[in-house]
């Protein structure tokens, strides 16, 4: 699959005292992003779900990618569209 063609769907949640939660998923499509999202990532999220197809410019999505690991993006890449995934979920409190 080209990697420009990847949809990346988030949700990035910021809560005072309680930290940062980041759920990511990519994907070949939109539909296939969000039916992952919603599978995987607890329904309290899913009003914060965002979709973004790779080559966004958006700045708000460049802070996403930055947790996306290099080899995430070369399996995507290396694999035929439509075949693979990828979920992570991340959160911090740095208070």
């Amino acid at each position: 699959m080209d990697i420009n063609e990847a949809v990346v769907a988030f949700s990035l949640y910021h809560a005072t005292g309680e930290g940062v939660t980041l759920f990511v998923v990519i994907a070949s499509s939109v539909n296939h992003a969000e039916h992952v999202f919603r599978d995987k990532v607890p329904e309290y999220y899913h009003p914060g779900l965002t979709t973004f197809k790779w080559d966004d410019p958006s700045p708000d999505f460049a802070e996403v990618k930055r947790y996306i690991p290099q080899p995430v993006l070369e399996l995507l890449a290396n694999n035929p569209k439509g075949t693979t995934e990828h979920y992570s979920h991340m959160h911090y409190n740095l208070s």
